[in-house]
C-alpha cells in the first residue's frame, strides 16, 4: 500500500514539474517567439493599411464624390484617429524587445499564457485587417461594376 502512495506522489510531482517547470522547452520558446512575431507582423500590416492605403482611397472616394457605406466611413474615421496616435505603437517596441531578450528566462506557464495572448491578438488584428480591406475596396469594386453596366 505504501508503494502505491509513493507512486502516486511521484507521478503527481512529475506532472506538476512538467506543467510549471522553471525552464521552458524549445517547443514552448518557438511557439512564444512565433506568435510574438506573427502579432508584430499583423500590427505592422494593419498600421500600413491605416496610414497609407486608407487615406489614399479616401482621396479617391472624395474625388469621385462617391456615396460610401457606413462601414467604410467608420474605417476612414478609425484610420484618421490612428494617424493621430500611431506613435503609441512605438511605445510597444521596448516591450517587444524586452520580451525577446527575457523570454527565455520566463517560467513555462507564463510563456504559454503569453503565447496564447499573442495568438489571440494576431487573430483579432488579422480579422480587423480583413474588415478594413473589404470595407475600403468594396465601394470601389461596386462603382466599377456600376460603370461597366
Amino acid at each position: 500500500m505504501a508503494n502505491q502512495t509513493d507512486v502516486q506522489n511521484t507521478s503527481a510531482s512529475v506532472s506538476d514539474e512538467s506543467c510549471c517547470s522553471k525552464k521552458p522547452t524549445r517547443l514552448q520558446l518557438s511557439c512564444f517567439f512565433g506568435t510574438l512575431l506573427f502579432a508584430v507582423a499583423g500590427i505592422s500590416i494593419l498600421a500600413f493599411l491605416m496610414l497609407k492605403i486608407v487615406p489614399d482611397f479616401e482621396k479617391i472616394f472624395v474625388d469621385f464624390d462617391m456615396d460610401l457605406p457606413v462601414m467604410t466611413h467608420i474605417v476612414i474615421a478609425a484610420a484618421n484617429l490612428f494617424a493621430w496616435v500611431w506613435w503609441c505603437l512605438l511605445l510597444l517596441v521596448p516591450l517587444v524587445l524586452w520580451l525577446f531578450i527575457k523570454g527565455r528566462t520566463f517560467p513555462a506557464i507564463v510563456l504559454n499564457l503569453l503565447s496564447l495572448l499573442f495568438g489571440i491578438i494576431s487573430v483579432v488584428v488579422i480579422l480587423i485587417g480583413i474588415v478594413v480591406f473589404i470595407s475600403v475596396f468594396m465601394p470601389l469594386i461596386v462603382s466599377i461594376a456600376e460603370l461597366s453596366t
